[in-house]
């Protein structure tokens, strides 16, 4: 997905641009140049694929805009993670919402867009004595053993790293999450991979991107102190550097079962899509 917020402003040379009427006429005819390939490219400097950034452009197909200093912030979605954790794979709430979610990202999209799905009800090792270890143990010194250790953690890593945008299905059980996500969360922090540790505290070092927690409760407020899934895993993912975090709420659904399903839908279509940061 490429969202474009263009800026028109002088160029070097002093000439204004054209007129807001003249603007919106070629407006779309912009976005297609700032996007093509020729003007966007991955940050190779940044820990993770950074994918927002400012270009600016000369169009010079038309006279008007031919000394236009033209400014665009491109957020370029092409992968998508989806991450399920309710225990049960049918009817679930979580599941049908993340799906929807998806959906309706992959529609808006201006091109093609890969959905990745990890459905950690499938199974998430927890974590042991050799697991620790390895993760402490410089990747230059592990043995193979503790290279295969790591296999599942790299791959939750690998998976969180390349993606655009992330859709986590979150139920709420007896308070707090799934054990399976507690279980995910333990394996894909990592220090010197996905944080580290600085003289004023731990750091981030996975690069922001836009994040969907779609959190279900039969009775739990949402975001009230029973409520110790969804904050913990927002505090989770902010700690790695992920602070573009939108909860779609489907609370309190065993309250009023018939109307808590009919609008659960409706907050999955009200959510944000993602903008050009």
């Amino acid at each position: 997905m490429g969202v474009v917020e263009l800026s028109f402003g002088r160029s070097e040379d002093g000439e204004q641009v054209a007129d807001e009427q003249r603007t919106a006429e070629r407006e779309d005819e912009i976005r297609e140049e700032i996007l093509t390939e020729e003007h966007v490219g991955k940050d190779t400097a940044a820990p993770f694929a950074a994918y927002s950034r400012v270009v600016a452009v000369r169009c010079h197909t038309d006279p008007i805009f031919a000394s236009a200093k033209i400014t665009g912030t491109i957020l370029v979605m092409t992968k998508i993670l989806r991450i399920d954790s309710s225990a049960r794979s049918g009817d679930s709430v979580s599941r049908e919402l993340t799906q929807r979610l998806v959906g309706r990202l992959t529609d808006a999209a201006s091109g093609d867009v890969e959905v990745a799905t990890r459905d950690l009800a499938a199974g998430v090792p927890f974590l042991s004595e050799s697991t620790l270890q390895a993760m402490w143990t410089p990747e230059a010194d592990r043995t193979p053993e503790q290279n295969a250790q790591l296999t599942v953690a790299d791959e939750f890593i690998r998976e969180l790293a390349e993606a655009d945008a992330v859709v986590f299905g979150l139920p709420i059980y007896n308070f707090g999450p799934p054990a399976v996500v507690k279980a995910w969360a333990d394996l894909v922090a990592r220090a010197g991979t996905t944080f580290r540790y600085t003289e004023s505290g731990p750091e981030g070092l996975v690069t922001n991107r836009p994040t969907y927690v779609v959190v279900a409760s039969g009775g739990v407020p949402i975001g009230s102190p029973m409520d110790l899934s969804s904050t913990w895993l927002v505090t989770f993912l902010n700690f790695l550097g992920i602070t573009d975090v939108t909860i779609v709420e489907a609370g309190q659904l065993n309250v009023d079962p018939e109307q808590g399903v009919a609008d659960a839908p409706a907050a999955v279509d009200a959510a944000p899509l993602p903008t050009a940061a």
